[in-house]
C-alpha cells in the first residue's frame, strides 16, 4: 500500500522550512518484514550495513528488534557495535569475517565471525581452544561468484582433515548468488546444485544461500535462513514483475527559482543541454551530494504533482535543473514541491534513470537535509 504522505504535516513542515526532506516510513518497514517473513517461512536475518543501507541504523534496528528479529549482518566489526547498542541480545554476524588480530575482540563481544578462508578458520580455532570453549561461526563457500568464500579445494581439505573444524560451531553455512536479481538467470540453478554439492563434503549444519531477490526466487533456495537488504528497504526483490514490497523512502524537494531558456540557449556544465523551443526550466537546491546522480543528468525525470518533469543539463553537487515548459503555470513558482522519489517514482525507477541499482541510491543519500521517520 502507497503511503499519502502529502497529508503528513511533519512531513510538509519540515519540507518547507528545509526546501528538501526524506521522508521513512517506519511503517512500510514492519509491513515489508511481515511480508519477508511469511514468503520465507523460516529465518529472517536482516542486512544492516553501511548504516542500514544509509537510512539509520539507531532507526531501523530497534523497529526490528521489537518485532522480534534476532538475527542481523553486517559486513565489518565497526558496524557491529552499533547493533549491538540497539539489540543487545540478537546474534550479529560478520560478512568479512577475521581481519588481522580482530579474533579477541569479536569474541569479548559475542559477535560472530562468517569465516572465508582456511586462515579465517585458523584464527578462531585457535582462540577456542585457548579459551578452552566452541566458539560459533559460519563457513562461507564459494559456488561461482568468485568473492569471498571457501574454494572447492579448501573444502576438501577440510573433508580430510576434520580436526581443522574442532571447537568451531557451525551455525550456518552459507553462500552467495550472483545472478538472483536477473529473471531465470541459468547462473543460479548452478550454484545451488554446487552449493548443494560441497556442503555434502562438510559438516552436517543449517544452510543459507538466499539474500532478497533468491529468497522470492524459488522455495527450495529458501533453506533455513534469508538474509536480506534490500527488500525490507523497499527494493524489488522480484524486477521481473510488480513489487511485492511497500515502498519506505519518500524524497522530495522544492523549486528554487524558474528561470526561461530561449532557442539556443544551454543550462548547466559542460553546456550538454541547448533548448530546441522556449524553455521554462526550475532550478531545485538538490545535486549529486544529496543522492541525485549526475549519471541522470538529461536522462531522469520528477514529478510535480501528477505531471512528469525531465531533468535538463548536468546535474551538479547542489543543484539540478527541470524543464517544467508543459506543466501547468500554476507550479511555476518558487516553494512548489517536486517528487524526486515516491508514489510516482519508485527507487527502482530512480536508481534506472541513473543507470544504477536501487542499494547505491539508498547508500548514497545525502545527509544535509532533514529526514522524518514516521
Amino acid at each position: 500500500m502507497k503511503e499519502n504522505i502529502l497529508n503528513n504535516k511533519t512531513f510538509i513542515n519540515t519540507l518547507n522550512q528545509h526546501g528538501t526532506c526524506l521522508y521513512i516510513s517506519t511503517k512500510a518497514i514492519i509491513n515489508n518484514h511481515k511480508i519477508l517473513q511469511k514468503t520465507s517461512n523460516n529465518t529472517v536475518a536482516y542486512v544492516l550495513k553501511n548504516n542500514a543501507y544509509g537510512l539509520g541504523v539507531e532507526n531501523i534496528c530497534p523497529i526490528l528488534y521489537r518485532e522480534g528479529c534476532k538475527e542481523f549482518f553486517v559486513a565489518a566489526l565497526e558496524e557491529a557495535y552499533a547493533i549491538k547498542r540497539f539489540a543487545p541480545t540478537a546474534k550479529i554476524y560478520v560478512f568479512n569475517g577475521i581481519l588481522n588480530n580482530q579474533a579477541t575482540e569479536m569474541y569479548q563481544h559475542g559477535f560472530i565471525p562468517v569465516l572465508n578462508s582456511l586462515t579465517q578458520i585458523q584464527s578462531w580455532q585457535d582462540l577456542a581452544s585457548k579459551k578452552q570453549t566452541t566458539l560459533p561461526c559460519l563457513l562461507h563457500i564459494e559456488t561461482g561468484i568468485h568473492r569471498l568464500g571457501l574454494e572447492e579445494n579448501d573444502i576438501e581439505q577440510l573433508q580430510k582433515n576434520p580436526q581443522l573444524l574442532e571447537g568451531l560451531n557451525i551455525l550456518y553455512i552459507i553462500a552467495h548468488f550472483a545472478c538472483a536479481d536477473i529473471y531465470k538467470h541459468n547462473s543460479v540453478e548452478q550454484q545451488y546444485e554446487s552449493f548443494i554439492a560441497l556442503t555434502t563434503k562438510l559438516p552436517k549444519a543449517k544452510y543459507s544461500i538466499s539474500a532478497s531477490y533468491g529468497l522470492f526466487a524459488k522455495p527450495k533456495y529458501r533453506f533455513n535462513l534469508s538474509r536480506v537488504g534490500i527488500a525490507l528497504y523497499g527494493g524489488n526483490p522480484t524486477p521481473h514483475t510488480q513489487n511485492p514490497m511497500e515502498p519506505v523512502i519518500f524524497f522530495f524537494s522544492t523549486i528554487l527559482q524558474v528561470k526561461t531558456l530561449n532557442v539556443g540557449e544551454h543550462v548547466g556544465y559542460g553546456f550538454n543541454f541547448e533548448a530546441k523551443r522556449k524553455t521554462k526550466l526550475a532550478v531545485l537546491p538538490v545535486g549529486y551530494a544529496d543522492g541525485i546522480m549526475r549519471s541522470a543528468s538529461n536522462k531522469g525525470f520528477v514529478y510535480i504533482g501528477k505531471y512528469k518533469a525531465p531533468i535538463i543539463g548536468t546535474i551538479s553537487m547542489d543543484l539540478t535543473t527541470i524543464d517544467i515548459t508543459d506543466i501547468p503555470e500554476e507550479f511555476h513558482k518558487a516553494g512548489q514541491m517536486v517528487e524526486l522519489i515516491g508514489n510516482n517514482i519508485s527507487l527502482n525507477d530512480f536508481a534506472n534513470n541513473a543507470d544504477t541499482i536501487h542499494c547505491e541510491i539508498l547508500n548514497v543519500l545525502g545527509s544535509r537535509y532533514p529526514r522524518v521517520y514516521q
